[in-house]
């Protein structure tokens, strides 16, 4: 091989500049083409990593590693959820490499909550890069630790994500390290200004990899690409599926993490799987497929059928549990040697021994349970089904198998319970519009209810209101809207025209900052329908609004109020009393966390909806507001007070000229009255009124 001299790039000796010829062997480029066609080959003998043990290494994938690169190359958009420290970051970075190395004029943007962050992975990516062979490199025109561009065209970029960090640049493929991670706030400019970019292009990709943090926009994304409400194709690699990790390493990370986090697996069965329930009111048991028991539930909420009555079979007894979910997933068959069988999810875990076995592991000839396997069918989007919060060891017995079901892991100082907020699934709004976010439309025979959160309008805390279905139990949150920009002066615009198209619910604000919204609303606007609270020693409570001491246009959230209305949320959410579809709302319940013995957003959040659903919980417990929402006492309320209004007014008059006179009119107590007539004696009855009579 012959090589000009003056080959190196700034004087470093594993970077090649650009303008340098090479004469290549036969046999690379038959590398160089075996190379740019099978990316998985390249990485596994061209790219090197540092390891903790060993230094640098070449990288030996893992198959959950090789299924991701698949994913990624395969797929325009791609969500890569995984646990800390399970090589993420460093695939993601392999690819990169590759995208940009075989295929001329890419530009690549990366991108982290923090500079710092985005740089770590083109660190990762430069140093794969300059282990590579110099025939095998492009050559360098810009390196450094921000930016990358090569001889090729080809280029990456890194950004902490912002409203306008990547808005009007032509992007082939932008790369989101740790999603979960950047703010919500900042997220949601973020995307609102890049998707346009990204989408401009038909081979542009999306590649989204983040540890699960909580309820927040990363989850949203994950959720909608789960149930197909976006292009994302979900993977999933859970900590076993990483050689080395075992439950020790897990339980040594979650004491590290001590954050807000979720892994929700799915772990299901098929439909004709066959369970063993009784009754909660009858002791003899039955056995029944899963599919049919599901049918008979009658709750069901997204995917999700709710049970109230019955009992499963465990390994330890019978036990409550939730409901049955149901999703659509690939599914693995087991045969086995006595003619039976199972069908799961690829990830679904069996119990035996107090051991673990994940289905997708399993191979003809393996026994488990003293069944030995003899074949094993592969099938595609199946509908299975997963008893959810099995109380004891959340394990349940199917077809003679112990089984595994699915569990959250959540934090353990939120007011709601982590596998409640497991259960909470968002549903897309019919009607979206500024800030605004619909998910029923009126029904003109049913009652609503707005609760209302004021801020400044400058930029931090968000101005919110819920639209609250209080027609029967359980209640259902039906709109939301807030924006943290509009001031106070126009936000009672906004709730007027909800309010009254919802029709005319009732109002309820809250004042700690000022009244000056509910005062606008019903001063200016007119609005009858706003809750008054008055105030007493002891306490505040809902009034009618007609007067009286101590009347305020809306509610203080003090101490008393807070406390009663945070313990009546739980209540109500955690009994299903009252139904949440917003994914703004749960991701601020996953983080609304017990702070100096009272309950707020944790640090870096916002709990603006959520304090409007406390403030109804409050609400809720008010003896007027149980009147209001009574529909037979509400209709008998109202004809009591038009006869009220009726029997106060006072009566019409009216006028005569004196010309004719009704004498009947004119009687009262035996006497009789008529017009005065000063030509006349007013002490007797007027000849013009009798001459008028006759």
């Amino acid at each position: 091989m012959a090589v000009k001299k003056e080959i190196n790039y700034m004087r470093n000796e594993n970077l090649k500049k650009i303008g340098v010829s090479i004469e290549y062997t036969a046999e690379q480029i038959l590398e160089l083409k075996k190379c740019s066609e099978d990316y998985i080959y390249f990485v596994e003998n061209y790219c090197y990593i540092v390891t903790l043990d060993h230094g640098i290494q070449p990288f030996k994938l893992h198959e959950y590693q090789k299924k991701v690169l698949h994913s990624y190359n395969d797929n325009r958009m791609t969500i890569f959820m995984i646990g800390r420290q399970l090589g993420k970051t460093i695939t993601s970075a392999a690819y990169i490499l590759w995208y940009t190395l075989f295929q001329s004029n890419k530009t690549v943007a990366v991108v982290a909550n923090k500079d710092e962050n985005a740089r770590e992975t083109l660190a990762r990516y430069q140093l794969m890069y300059e282990n590579l062979p110099l025939w095998m490199q492009q050559g360098i025109k810009t390196w450094n630790k921000g930016d990358i561009e090569l001889e090729n065209g080809s280029k990456v970029r890194t950004s902490a994500t912002s409203a306008a960090g990547l808005r009007s640049k032509s992007i082939s493929l932008l790369y989101v390290d740790e999603a979960a991670v950047i703010p919500n706030n900042i997220s949601e400019q973020f995307f609102a200004s890049t998707y346009p970019v990204i989408s401009s292009g038909k081979t542009s990709k999306i590649i989204m990899t983040s540890t699960p943090l909580g309820y927040n926009h990363f989850w949203k994304f994950w959720n909608d690409a789960e149930h197909g409400r976006n292009d994302f194709v979900p993977i999933h690699v859970p900590y076993w599926e990483v050689p080395g990790r075992d439950e020790k390493w897990a339980e040594d990370q979650r004491r590290l993490l001590g954050e807000v986090k979720f892994n929700q697996e799915v772990l299901c069965i098929a439909g004709d799987s066959k369970i063993v329930l009784k009754h909660i009111l009858i002791d003899e048991p039955f056995t029944i497929t899963i599919e049919e028991f599901t049918k008979k539930l009658k709750t069901k909420i997204n995917d999700i059928f709710y049970n109230f009555y019955y009992e499963i079979l465990t390994p330890t007894g019978f036990s409550p549990f939730t409901g049955i979910k149901i999703s659509h997933q690939n599914s693995i068959k087991f045969i086995f040697h006595d003619g039976s069988h199972i069908e799961t999810s690829y990830k679904h875990r069996f119990i035996e021994n107090n051991k673990e076995i994940v289905a997708e592991t399993l191979k003809i000839s393996d026994i488990i349970f003293n069944k030995t396997i003899v074949n094993i069918q592969y099938n595609y989007n199946t509908l299975l089904y997963d008893p959810l919060d099995v109380a004891k060891n959340n394990q349940y017995i199917a077809n003679g198998l112990v089984h595994h079901n699915c569990h959250f892991l959540g934090s353990t100082n939120t007011l709601i319970r982590s596998d409640i907020i497991a259960q909470l699934s968002y549903n897309p709004p019919i009607y979206t519009a500024e800030g605004l976010d619909l998910y029923e439309m009126k029904d003109p025979n049913h009652i609503y209810t707005i609760v209302v959160d004021i801020a400044k309008g400058v930029g931090g805390d968000y101005s919110a209101f819920v639209i609250i279905d209080v027609t029967e139990v359980p209640y259902r949150v039906v709109g939301k809207y807030r924006d943290n920009t509009i001031a106070p002066l126009l936000f009672p615009s906004v709730i007027y025209r909800l309010a009254k198209e919802y029709n005319y619910a009732y109002v309820l604000c809250e004042i700690n900052s000022s009244d000056q919204v509910p005062h606008i609303l019903y001063e200016e606007y007119e609005y009858e329908n706003l809750l008054f609270i008055q105030r007493d020693s002891r306490g505040q409570k809902v009034s009618s609004g007609f007067g009286g001491p101590n009347m305020q246009y809306g509610v203080n959230t003090d101490k008393k109020t807070k406390r009663i209305g945070c313990f009546n949320f739980k209540s109500l959410l955690e009994e299903k009393k009252l139904l949440v579809f917003d994914a703004d709302i749960i991701s601020e319940i996953s983080t609304f966390v017990e702070k100096r013995g009272s309950y707020e957003a944790d640090d870096g959040y916002h709990d603006d909806l959520v304090m409007t659903l406390v403030l109804f919980s409050w609400l809720t417990t008010n003896l007027y507001f149980k009147e209001l929402t009574d529909v037979n006492l509400r209709r008998l309320m109202y004809e009591k007070r038009i006869k009220e209004i009726e029997e106060e007014m006072l009566p019409v008059g009216y006028m005569n000229d004196g010309d004719k006179v009704d004498i009947q009119d004119m009687v009262e107590d035996g006497d009789v009255w008529a017009p005065f007539n000063a030509s006349e004696s007013p002490f007797k009855i007027p000849e013009s009124y009798l001459t008028s009579r006759l």
